[in-house]
């Protein structure tokens, strides 16, 4: 559980007892990453803007990651072809 809270605490504006009160909630850190803005703000101590941001960052992760993976597959495609 430690661990979960650690990882969630490095969202905008998540503290212990917000982290503690989104896994109480939601479970597991997957649901909070798949809630919705709407079904964040209810949440005790998140109000709009935090659920905005904390769904910003999952939206960016989630590119950067996305972008990552293509990039990975045009090399290893290029390599196949040309090497």
């Amino acid at each position: 559980m430690q661990l979960k809270i650690n990882l969630l605490r490095m969202f905008p504006e998540i503290g212990k007892e917000i982290a503690k009160n989104l896994l109480e909630y939601f479970d597991t850190i997957t649901n909070i990453i798949n809630a919705s803005e709407k079904e964040l703000a209810k949440l005790y101590g998140i109000g709009k803007k935090t659920a905005h941001n904390i769904k910003n960052v999952v939206s960016k992760e989630l590119n950067d990651y996305r972008t990552y993976v293509r990039i990975v597959i045009c090399i290893v495609f290029f390599n196949i072809l040309y090497c």
